[in-house]
């Protein structure tokens, strides 16, 4: 479906890298393969501000900031107040302005299994591969 979603977007490169790894695919091992295939170019994470809390928690979550750049991209329903790592807290860039589209895998996966329609929430083509596919069922 990313790539589905990607294809017509030149600023955009589909990897496979995880979806190969006959295996559990860790964030770090990820971005350790990308920064050899990338001879060593600055890489950056992003990720929503709702997660952030919970980075500290990442498998080998240090190799990840040391690597990369984290962005965090602001979310409403971030836990407030919630506790972060002071060396994630170092390693994060955070988006100030940002417009903030209400959509998730979750409300996605939501609305199809309530019935709804997700047409205007994703690309015309992951929308037909969904649907297509019967993803996620109505309940």
């Amino acid at each position: 479906m990313v790539f589905l979603a990607i294809e017509d977007n030149h600023f955009f490169v589909f990897s496979d890298i995880e979806s190969r790894a006959n295996k559990t695919a860790y964030t770090y091992e990820t971005i350790l393969e990308f920064k050899q295939l990338t001879d060593g170019a600055e890489l950056f994470y992003i990720t929503g501000g709702d997660t952030l809390h919970l980075f500290h928690k990442y498998r080998n979550y240090k190799t990840i900031i040391e690597n990369a750049k984290l962005v965090i991209a602001p979310r409403r329903d971030a836990p407030p107040g919630e506790a972060v790592a002071s060396d994630v807290l170092a390693a994060s860039v955070f988006l100030k302005s940002f417009e903030h589209m209400e959509i998730s895998s979750t409300k996605i996966r939501e609305t199809l299994r309530r019935g709804g329609s997700t047409r205007y929430l994703v690309p015309e083509k992951v929308f037909e591969y969904i649907n297509a596919n019967n993803l996620y069922p109505a309940e």
